[in-house]
């Protein structure tokens, strides 16, 4: 038994209405544990003090008077209620909630900002725009088209170099 499972029985064990295996078990685990033996002192402790205290007669109608006075009282309002409010929107369960909705807004604002438009075509000053890029991206295209399995970087230097080669007549 670890001690999660032992300290909520403390109480049963010190009246004896634990069964004989959960009383052998809550003995072997004081035995070992540093913890567990310090509670049950404390709860001796507590019990040999109100088992001390005085005891006041009160009248029949107590209960029902202490109930309506608690059912009447308003509970005090905090001084400082946006304290509160801050601390238990930061609290550790809403964190990662909190962070998945800052950044949901944060990619709607990004998504949601007008872009300025490109014109279309090549860029005056685009890499692009050179006779070898455009003959090396239609040789690309052509021979993706006959050989899928060929090796695209290989064939476009090949094309491109065979293009600059003098033609023998």
């Amino acid at each position: 038994m670890n001690c999660r499972k032992v300290q909520p029985r403390l109480s049963e064990f010190l009246d004896n209405k634990l069964s004989a295996r959960d009383t052998w078990e809550v003995d072997l685990h004081l035995a070992d544990c540093h913890e567990c033996p310090r509670v049950l002192n404390e709860i001796r402790r507590t019990v040999d003090l109100l088992a001390g205290a005085p005891r006041y007669e009160v009248s029949g109608d107590f209960i029902q008077n202490l109930q309506n006075r608690i059912g009447g009282m308003e509970p005090a309002a905090p001084r400082w209620a946006w304290v509160e409010a801050v601390r238990s929107a930061l609290r550790p369960r809403a964190l990662p909630a909190l962070g998945a909705a800052l950044a949901t807004c944060a990619l709607a604002i990004v998504l949601l900002i007008p872009r300025p438009p490109v014109p279309p075509g090549p860029q005056p000053n685009s890499p692009q725009n050179t006779p070898e890029v455009r003959h090396a991206t239609g040789a690309s295209v052509a021979l993706s088209a006959t050989d899928p399995f060929a090796d695209l970087g290989v064939a476009n230097l090949a094309a491109h170099f065979t293009d600059r080669q003098p033609a023998i007549e």
